[in-house]
């Protein structure tokens, strides 16, 4: 019945047909992977999979409101429901009645009535495919509460899509979905807790894509997940995650050079507006399947890595700005790069979009007075941008002090004029385009 501008309420008499196994109402726009799962033959389509080449006109989508009656909990041999993309404003929980259930797509439904999600989800083991949720901020979640526990139960899943929803931690263990390729938990607010170890260990061996971008009122707010990245174990599925995205978390400190090593296969990887502070390894050239890089605006530090360089044929976009690299970060030589600096590499290899600039301001702030006629010594940053390359010029209220081009400042016979904010700025020109400036320094002279 998929895309004949359908409108009107599902009939409480579906609950009659006690033998339906499939009962397809609408369809996703797109379709990943469904010849591994759906039992239906497939076509090919561009880059998207339809159930049938007559069927794939958008516009004609079939658009249904209402709840889905409780009557579909008669069911009992329904093994796939989906009506994606529709106006439905609820679903009762004797869907889940079914023990023969696969699929459940229900997604995109934004007048959803915000419900909990029943523990009755646990009979459901056949499970291979959940997709409920939406991702548009204009209307209510349709999950709210805790993740049922039962949930453990379901070890056949191999996508599990939650976009935009209210479930609240703990999320449930997920040791034993081993065949699980997909997770995908959009704007969820996981109150700060720690990423699940499971999802690294091996124990979800198989999972290639793991999305949970954009935490509900994310970083820094502590909705998202918190704390850092484990140690990662050699994965099921060869190259590990393709893709990684946990943008708008709280994660912290140095992600592990396991995680690199053992995920070969990333494409789309997106660490941006974290606290992660490095990458654990400098060395990166297994990842020559990199497209889509989004690693800004969190607190990246120490060498930018090098890649398998004239190996990178999807690279795209690559995102390092708004973090702490300073100059040697960038223009360091890697042993492969024919003496050339990362940096040159990077813009040798024509990614598309490319930004490394600005960077964060280094140093520490701090105010200090000094008595009329004391020597004033500012070094605060020695060891902090040191390149043989750079230029440096202290300025004094933004303006440059005159001769003050070293990477300390010493004021001689200070005097009240010499109150101000000062700040050193530092340029090189083998990165002619980023300048780096220190944070202020407030200096009293009383």
């Amino acid at each position: 019945m998929l895309r004949n501008s359908l409108t009107g309420h599902i009939p409480d008499s579906i609950g009659d047909c006690t033998k339906l196994e499939y009962l397809y109402l609408n369809m996703p726009y797109y379709v990943n992977d469904y010849d591994e799962i759906d039992p239906h033959e497939l076509v090919e389509k561009g880059d998207a999979w339809v159930i049938h080449s007559a069927k794939d006109d958008i516009g004609a989508s079939n658009k249904f409101t209402g709840s889905i009656p409780a009557s579909v909990g008669n069911l009992s041999q329904l093994k796939w429901f989906i009506c994606s993309w529709s106006d439905l404003s609820g679903w009762p929980d004797e869907i889940f009645n079914s023990t023969n259930l696969e699929g459940l797509l229900i997604y995109g439904n934004p007048n959803f009535t915000p419900k909990p999600l029943s523990s009755n989800i646990g009979n459901c083991t056949k499970l291979i495919e959940l997709h409920i949720g939406h991702f548009d901020s204009g209307y209510d979640p349709p999950l709210q509460g805790p993740w049922p526990a039962s949930m453990a139960n379901l070890v056949n899943l191999k996508k599990l899509a939650f976009g935009r929803n209210d479930l609240t931690s703990p999320l449930p263990d997920m040791s034993g979905w081993s065949k699980l390729r997909a997770l995908s938990i959009v704007q969820i607010d996981t109150g700060g807790a720690p990423l699940p170890v499971e999802w690294f260990d091996g124990s979800c061996g198989n999972l290639g894509t793991l999305f949970g971008t954009w935490p509900s009122g994310w970083w820094p707010d502590g909705a998202g997940f918190a704390g850092s990245i484990p140690e990662t174990a050699p994965p099921t599925y060869p190259g590990g995650f393709y893709s990684f995205s946990f943008a708008g978390h709280n994660l912290s400190g140095e992600v592990p050079a396991s995680f690199w090593e053992n995920n070969s296969a990333l494409t789309v990887l997106d660490m941006q507006e974290t606290d992660l502070t490095g990458f654990g390894t400098d060395d990166f050239t297994n990842l020559t399947l990199l497209r889509t890089v989004y690693l800004n605006d969190a607190n990246f530090a120490g060498r930018v890595p090098t890649l398998a360089w004239g190996n990178l044929p999807d690279l795209a976009r690559l995102h390092l700005d708004g973090n702490r690299f300073v100059f040697a970060d960038f223009l360091w030589i890697p042993g492969n790069g024919s003496g050339n600096t990362v940096l040159d590499l990077l813009k040798a290899e024509g990614i598309s979009t490319f930004s490394y600039t600005p960077q964060q301001n280094f140093g520490s702030s701090r105010s200090s007075t000094f008595a009329v006629g004391n020597t004033i010594v500012i070094d605060d940053f020695e060891g902090l941008v040191v390149h043989p390359d750079n230029d440096y010029q202290w300025q004094k209220n933004e303006a440059n002090i005159t001769g003050a081009t070293t990477l300390s400042l010493t004021i001689s016979n200070a005097q009240s004029s010499d109150s101000g904010d000062y700040r050193l700025v530092v340029t090189n020109p083998g990165a002619s385009e980023l300048t780096l400036h220190s944070n202020v320094l407030h200096i009293s002279v009383e």
